[in-house]
């Protein structure tokens, strides 16, 4: 309607709040241990998953390395979705299966597509 105010979106609509509780979760971490690992306060980790509080860029990549996050987790906790999600869960049961993790596979895809290409 013309004229009327338009809603903001809701501060955590670029932040998975509730991933990264549940990432945390699947790691068997309290905030203490979450905090230690990506050299965050606990606290603050605990404010980011009760979305009162979001992360800055640089936390964000604090959390991403101290989780050892893959690039499509990653991707999740921003609400991306660059790959259908039942893909996803497929190629993470293959990497599973084969005892490696998703980052190791793309990192060794881009290598040997590389060094294909390049001949």
């Amino acid at each position: 309607m013309p004229g009327a105010p338009q809603r903001k979106p809701s501060q955590n609509y670029y932040f998975n709040n509730r991933l990264l509780r549940e990432l945390r979760k699947q790691r068997g971490w309290n905030l203490e241990l979450a905090g230690e690992a990506a050299g965050i306060p606990g606290f603050t980790i605990g404010q980011y998953e009760a979305a009162r509080m979001f992360p800055p860029p640089h936390r964000l990549r604090a959390l991403c390395l101290g989780y050892e996050l893959d690039p499509f987790e990653v991707c999740e906790l921003l609400h991306f979705h660059p790959v259908p999600r039942s893909l996803l869960r497929k190629f993470r049961a293959v990497c599973k299966k084969e005892g490696v993790t998703p980052l190791e596979t793309i990192s060794n895809f881009i290598e040997v597509y590389v060094n294909d290409i390049q001949g």
